[in-house]
């Protein structure tokens, strides 16, 4: 499947530290952290965000993207969607389960 901006509750094109955006994010949905599912593909990025945020899942990708959506679909973390909403309007809006963060490349395109 293709995945469109429309497929995302949360988008931010924002290259700053990612782990105070995954708490922003979280914050504007009313998510805990540990219902937020982290994949990136560079290793340093991802060490990053397991150090300061650790109740986020973050998922090992590899080097090769073409193996990205298994590794994701095999990660396990989205086996089960334990979402851990408090009430809020962003959470009425929700009525499956979503992807909540993504990257871009240099051009503004998911990835």
């Amino acid at each position: 499947m293709l995945l469109k901006e429309e497929h995302f509750a949360v988008f931010r094109a924002i290259w700053f530290d990612k782990a105070a955006n995954l708490r922003g994010i979280a914050g504007s949905l009313g998510l805990a952290l540990d219902s937020i599912a982290f994949a990136d593909d560079s290793p340093a990025e991802r060490a990053r965000v397991r150090q300061a945020l650790p109740t986020v899942s973050v998922i090992e990708l590899g080097n090769d993207p073409a193996l990205y959506p298994a590794r994701i679909a095999d990660s396990g973390v989205f086996d089960h969607l334990p979402l851990n909403f408090r009430r809020s309007s962003a959470r009425r809006q929700l009525s499956d389960p979503c992807i909540v963060c993504c990257t871009c490349d240099n051009d503004r395109q998911l990835r």
